[in-house]
């Protein structure tokens, strides 16, 4: 049903811009800020919350008190990233827009307060627990572009996003004499990885505030087929353990399961132009992207390594933009 209803939306405005194209064949060129040529490059500065799940991570094993839980696992700190928009006319009229961002997110947490429990190492009371979180997007778009009327323009074509989701989880048990002479050290890495594949369309509308300041904002959506990979890999044992002790023996595990899936995603957003001289503006601005039909690294290690994949995951994720407009 995922499946159909995104390959529904797909269809639906891929026909809404074959439509348009046909339909406004004749329709004058006007002269806006989505139809002139410029370049743009600007800073990101990106929020991305974390998921609303209420279940424990790690908790203390005494009080059986939550020191970490879900919400907090599927967080990433806010991060920079960089994007360019370039958007010119081909040699055969076309007007085109190549658009492309990266946006880098992190988030460590460590606790150390000993008596600590997690799923991930059951029947384990541990000393210290780091989590690392590690997360990559990067998107390229380009587009056609056809304006409707003054100050509307339809847009439209392929798309490619990639996600790379990994998280780091290094537990620590404390050397206990005799039959633990060294740290006993835990290290669980699971990497979610996505490349959507599909088209998009949408619409932007342009327009003058004053003599120096302009607005304008977008809405896009579109279909994507998912290639995913979930890779883990685990390596425990004490950090120099000696010949003949089987107490705590030292073992690897790496485990790889890929899956096909599709993917929606739906953006929107605005920026304010302010002239500081003829054809070079600053601006600032906000979007926001949500991904539905992802595998994130937090979702999948609580899963485990059954070989199933969990990609009904929504990411959402917002930024505030800023950077420079060069027109000619």
């Amino acid at each position: 049903m995922r499946m159909f209803s995104q390959l529904f939306t797909l269809a639906a405005f891929c026909a809404a811009f074959c439509i348009s194209q046909s339909t406004n064949a004749q329709a004058p060129d006007y002269t806006q800020v989505g139809q002139t040529s410029y370049i743009e490059i600007g800073l990101r500065a990106y929020i991305r919350p974390g998921a609303d799940l209420d279940f424990p991570v790690f908790v203390d094993s005494v009080t059986n008190a939550t020191l970490f839980d879900a919400e907090d696992a599927t967080n990433a700190n806010s991060a920079a990233g960089v994007e360019i928009n370039y958007h010119f006319e081909s040699k055969l009229g076309r007007k085109l827009q190549l658009r492309a961002f990266l946006g880098n997110f992190d988030n460590t947490t460590l606790l150390d307060g000993g008596n600590i429990s997690t799923p991930f190492i059951p029947g384990t009371v541990l000393d210290s627990v780091q989590y690392d979180y590690d997360s990559q997007i990067y998107s390229v778009e380009l587009m056609a572009a056809r304006s409707l009327r003054q100050g509307v323009t339809l847009f439209g074509g392929p798309r490619f996003v990639s996600l790379d989701d990994e998280i780091t989880v290094t537990s620590e048990i404390d050397p206990v004499f005799p039959a633990q002479p060294d740290t006993f050290r835990d290290t669980r890495i699971t990497e979610a990885i996505n490349h959507l594949i599909g088209l998009q369309a949408g619409l932007r509308f342009d327009g003058q505030v004053t003599s120096r300041i302009r607005g304008a904002g977008f809405i896009q959506a579109g279909g994507y087929f998912n290639p995913t990979t979930v890779r883990t890999s685990l390596v425990a044992g004490l950090d120099s353990a000696p010949p003949g002790n089987t107490l705590f023996p030292s073992q690897t595990l790496d485990t790889e399961n890929t899956k096909s899936t599709g993917s929606l995603l739906v953006e929107t957003g605005g920026k304010v132009y302010f002239d500081i001289v003829r054809n070079v503006s600053l601006f600032a601005g906000y979007e926001a992207t949500w991904i539905d039909g992802v595998a994130l690294g937090p979702t999948s290690a609580f899963t485990g390594t059954t070989g199933e994949i969990e990609t009904a995951n929504t990411l959402f994720l917002h930024a505030i933009t800023a950077g420079l407009n060069i027109r000619w």
